[in-house]
């Protein structure tokens, strides 16, 4: 795959996606799928894979009273039953402080947009379901606390 390969194959999954701006995820390498913030990139370096960041949500609004134990045990439990980086495994972005869903899609060569889009949609349903486990933990803790605050990806 090369370059224009990959351009090409992310406009045709950001069409099945029905995105805004199917131009988006070829040229800047991100797509919203709901209001999930999904990256691609293309690494001429390794042309074996593409490399997908899907965006679960900050740090502060997981878990805005201090103690991260909880989410970082389920996190790294999360991990464990995902086993792979093709299936992705979640991690903190330091930059961010957010938590995000990094996996590789091997063989790129071999997918065509509707098989991209339907990847995308499910690290986006992955993503869903992550968060969903931390608000089921924060108000097992008692912290209730609204999902627009949790949904916050600036």
């Amino acid at each position: 795959m090369d370059v224009l390969q990959f351009q090409n194959l992310c406009r045709n999954a950001s069409v099945q996606l029905g995105a805004k701006n199917p131009e988006e995820l070829a040229e800047v390498g991100q797509i919203s799928i709901g209001d999930i913030e999904v990256g691609l990139i293309f690494d001429d370096e390794h042309t074996d894979r593409l490399f997908c960041y899907v965006d679960i949500g900050s740090l502060e609004a997981l878990d805005s009273s201090g103690d991260c134990g909880p989410v970082y045990r389920d996190m790294l439990t999360l991990n464990l039953l995902r086993g792979s980086k093709t299936a992705g495994v979640i991690a903190l972005d330091p930059v961010s402080n957010h938590l995000l869903l990094s996996s590789h899609l091997m063989d790129p060569d071999s997918y065509d947009g509707p098989r991209l889009a339907a990847a995308l949609q499910d690290h986006a349903s992955d993503s869903i379901l992550a968060r969903e486990l931390w608000i089921a933990r924060l108000e097992m803790r008692g912290t209730k606390m609204p999902a627009h605050q949790i949904v916050n990806l600036a």
